[in-house]
């Protein structure tokens, strides 16, 4: 499965995760937004029973504040919300059955430029799987001698792999990550679609 078709399953899984979610989402902004808009108008009775000349100072100050904590609030729960999206597509890809995980560690590899001799360190989980992505990826590397050997860093699924004294990190967390600040954005105006990005 090549890394392009991977990457828009993975964006079209975040679709439909954020179609699921959207309508909680706006409910939770509306609610926020509502509660804070609340506390601005009580500071801002209070504001107006101060003396003359400093209620008008006060009172903007107070708004002003109440608003960047709303707006601070609603960003957060959004950021929560894209979180989430981001947390059921890493739960997706490691729930994933067993041959098109392999199929899914294939293409990173593919997309990798391997030459053949690349040791390449999955985690304690997935070595078990060596054999099978090995012959996965004789289809494409017949003459190749990969080693499979236990990630040195700490890695739940994807691979980490290593060309000479260069590591290169396709753990699932590094490509969600990356995946995460490139198409962050849009993720978030699927979410969000009245204007806030939230990334």
């Amino acid at each position: 499965m090549p890394l392009d078709k991977i990457t828009e399953r993975i964006l079209e899984d975040a679709r439909e995760a954020a179609a699921k979610i959207l309508e909680k989402g706006k409910d939770d902004a509306e609610k926020a937004m509502a509660q804070y808009e609340k506390r601005a108008q009580e500071h801002e009775a209070r504001a107006m029973k101060e003396a003359e000349a400093q209620a008008e100072a006060k009172r903007a100050q107070m708004i002003n504040t109440a608003q960047r904590l709303a707006r601070n609030e609603i960003l957060a729960r959004k950021q929560e919300w894209i979180n989430r999206v981001f947390g059921e597509v890493r739960k997706d890809i490691l729930g994933m059955p067993e041959t098109e995980y392999i199929a899914f560690l294939t293409a990173i590899l593919k997309k990798a430029g391997l030459e053949g001799t690349e040791e390449i360190g999955l985690s304690k989980k997935d070595l078990a799987l060596a054999e099978k992505l090995a012959e996965s990826l004789k289809k494409d590397f017949p003459d190749s001698r990969f080693s499979f050997v236990e990630s040195p860093f700490p890695v739940e699924a994807g691979v980490v792999i290593k060309k000479g004294q260069t590591y290169l990190n396709a753990s699932v967390d590094a490509i969600l990550e990356e995946l995460r600040e490139k198409e962050g954005r849009e993720v978030a105006r699927l979410l969000f679609p009245e204007g806030g990005d939230g990334a």
